[in-house]
C-alpha cells in the first residue's frame, strides 16, 4: 500500500484595513453567495452579522474568500476581489456598478455568463473561460490572461483590450455588437484573435488598436470552399506600421497590416475584406491596392475605395496584408528576388527585365527587418532590355532562426533605390512532440527536443475545439520531459499543440 503523505498548511489572512462606508459588505468565510453567514455589514461603528442580500445594495462588497454563485445575480454594489474569488458556477453575474479585481479571481466555466455595465472605472480581468461575456462600458476592459469565448461575445459599447493576450473563440462562439473605433477588439503587441471553425463561413473579427489614438481595422472572413478538421481555426492580428516588405521607395501605402494564420484548413478559397482608417494613409489613397505578402512576393488583390476605407483580395494561402500603390520604381525592372536554404547557406536569386545605366547591387541582411547590413557586391549589367539572372550566396550567418535581406541598386550617376524586403526562415530541427497518457498516475507526459531555452504553451484541445487545458513551460535546450494533471479531462482523442513565439507543432492524444 502506498503511503501518502499529507500536508496541512495554514493560512491566516489578514483582512485589510479600508475606509469603509455604512452598508458595505465583506466575506468572512468560504461559501455560497446566498449563504448570509459569510458576510458581515459595516453599521458605521463595527461589522456585525446580517441576514441581508449583498446583491441587492448599493454599496460596497469586498470579497477576501471563496464564494461561489448558485443563481443569476444582477449587483448595485460595487464588486472588490481582494484575496479571494468569486465563482460565476455556471450562473450569470451581471456588473451595474464597478468590478475591481485586485489579488483574487474571477472563475468562469461552462455556461458562465458575464455582463460588464461598469460606471466609472475600467475593468481587469484574468484569464477567463466564459460563455457569454457582454461589454457595455465606455471605460473598457483589459484582459490580464487569454480569454475563452464558449457562445457569445456582445459588445456594446467599449474597448476590449487584449494587450498581450489572446481572444479564443471556439467552434460555436460568434462576435456580435455595433463597432467602431470605441467598441471594438485592442489586439496588438503579440495578441491574436483565435476562431475554431470546421466549415466555410464568414466571420467578421471587429479588431483594431489603441497604442496610436483609436484606430479601427475591422477584416472580414468569406470561405467559398475548403476542408476543415474538427480542431482547424484561423487567428487574425494587426500592426499599426508599414509592413516590412513593402518598399522604402514606395509613394503611397497604407501605414497598418494584418498577419493571417490558419490551422487545419486546406483546398480554400477565401475572400477577404479590410477596413482601415483614414490615419492610416500615406499619399494618396486612390494609388492604393490591396496586398496579399507571402515571403517577400507581392499579390494584388483590388482598389481601395475612400468611399468605404474598405478594400479586398482573394486568397488560397493567407500571408500579411496591406495596402500599397505599385510605383517602386528601381534602377532595374527587377522581376524576382527571391532567398532559399541550402545545407550551409542561403541562397539569393534576382532577375532583371531590363536596366538601364546600373552598376552593382548590393546585398544587404538583417536580423530584425530594421537594421542593415551589406555582406556583398555584384556588378550590374548596365544597359539592357533583357532577362538577367543575378545570385549570390550568404555563408556567413550566425544562429538566428530568421533573416532579411534586400537589394539596393546602386546606378552610374550615383541614385540609389532598395527593393522589398525578403524574409526566409532557417530551419531549425524540431522534433514532434511524443505524448503518452500514463493511465497509471493520471497524467499526460509530453517529450520534446529543443535547440534552444524559451518558453512554450501546451494546449489539450478537444474535437469540438474547445481547449479543455493549457499550460505554460519553460523549455531547456536539449530533451524536455512535460508533466500534465489529466484528473479534470474526460476520456477522449485530442490534439496537443505546443507553440512558441515562432513554431508550432502538434499530435494526436487519447486519454482513456
Amino acid at each position: 500500500m502506498k503511503k501518502i503523505a499529507i500536508t496541512i498548511i495554514l493560512i491566516i489572512t489578514a483582512i485589510q484595513v479600508k475606509c469603509q462606508s455604512i452598508g458595505d459588505f465583506r466575506s468572512i468565510s468560504d461559501g455560497g453567495w446566498n449563504n448570509s453567514s459569510i458576510w458581515q455589514i459595516f453599521t458605521g461603528s463595527s461589522w456585525e452579522a446580517t441576514s441581508q442580500n449583498p446583491a441587492l445594495q448599493y454599496t460596497n462588497i469586498y470579497v477576501y474568500h471563496n464564494v461561489i454563485l448558485a443563481t443569476n445575480i444582477e449587483l448595485k454594489a460595487n464588486l472588490i476581489i481582494e484575496n479571494g474569488s468569486v465563482s460565476i458556477n455556471g450562473n450569470t453575474l451581471k456588473i451595474i456598478n464597478n468590478l475591481q479585481i485586485n489579488n483574487g479571481q474571477l472563475i468562469g466555466g461552462e455556461n458562465s455568463t458575464l455582463e460588464i455595465n461598469a460606471a466609472s472605472n475600467i475593468v481587469e480581468l484574468p484569464q477567463i473561460t466564459l460563455d457569454n461575456l457582454t461589454i457595455n462600458s465606455a471605460q473598457g476592459i483589459i484582459v490580464g490572461g487569454d480569454l475563452t469565448i464558449n457562445n457569445e461575445l456582445n459588445l456594446q459599447n467599449g474597448i476590449l483590450n487584449l494587450g498581450e493576450n489572446n481572444l479564443i473563440l471556439t467552434a460555436n462562439a460568434n462576435i456580435k455588437g455595433n463597432f467602431d473605433k470605441n467598441t471594438m477588439i485592442s489586439a496588438g503587441n503579440n495578441s491574436i484573435i483565435r476562431k475554431y471553425t470546421n466549415n466555410s463561413n464568414s466571420y467578421f473579427f471587429p479588431i483594431g488598436s489603441t497604442s496610436i489614438n483609436n484606430r479601427y481595422a475591422p477584416v472580414e472572413f468569406k470561405f467559398n470552399s475548403g476542408t476543415f478538421n474538427l480542431a482547424s481555426f484561423i487567428e487574425v492580428s494587426v500592426s499599426n506600421m508599414k509592413q516590412l516588405d513593402v518598399s522604402l521607395n514606395t509613394t503611397s501605402y497604407i501605414k497598418r497590416f494584418w498577419n493571417i494564420n490558419s490551422f487545419g484548413i486546406s483546398n480554400y478559397y477565401c475572400d477577404l475584406d479590410f477596413q482601415y482608417s483614414d490615419e492610416d494613409i500615406i499619399g494618396s489613397e486612390n494609388e492604393i491596392i490591396c496586398m496579399e505578402v507571402k515571403n517577400g512576393d507581392f499579390t494584388k488583390g483590388k482598389y481601395a475605395d475612400p468611399s468605404t476605407n474598405k478594400m479586398s483580395i482573394s486568397t488560397t494561402e493567407f500571408g500579411q496584408y496591406t495596402g500599397s500603390s505599385t510605383n517602386w520604381v528601381l534602377g532595374c525592372e527587377l522581376t524576382k528576388f527571391e532567398a532559399t536554404e541550402e545545407n550551409a547557406f542561403v541562397s539569393l536569386n534576382w532577375i532583371t527585365a531590363s536596366e538601364s545605366d546600373t552598376k552593382q547591387f548590393e546585398i544587404e541582411r538583417s536580423i530584425d527587418a530594421v537594421n542593415f547590413e551589406q555582406i556583398g557586391i555584384v556588378s550590374a549589367a548596365g544597359n539592357s532590355n533583357e532577362l538577367n539572372y543575378y545570385s549570390f550566396n550568404d555563408e556567413n550567418f550566425s544562429n538566428h532562426s530568421i533573416y532579411y535581406y534586400r537589394l539596393k541598386t546602386i546606378d552610374n550617376n550615383g541614385s540609389i533605390s532598395i527593393s522589398n524586403t525578403i524574409k526566409i526562415n532557417i530551419k531549425k530541427s524540431q522534433s514532434l512532440p511524443t505524448t503518452i497518457f500514463d493511465k497509471s498516475n493520471n497524467q499526460i507526459i509530453v517529450n520534446n527536443d529543443s535547440e534552444l531555452n524559451h518558453p512554450c504553451l501546451i494546449q489539450i484541445i478537444g474535437f469540438d475545439g474547445k481547449i479543455v487545458s493549457a499550460n505554460e513551460f519553460e523549455l531547456t535546450e536539449g530533451a524536455n520531459k512535460l508533466v500534465i494533471d489529466a484528473n479534470l479531462i474526460e476520456n477522449g482523442i485530442y490534439i496537443v499543440s505546443i507553440k512558441d513565439n515562432s513554431q508550432f507543432s502538434s499530435t494526436k492524444l487519447l486519454i482513456y
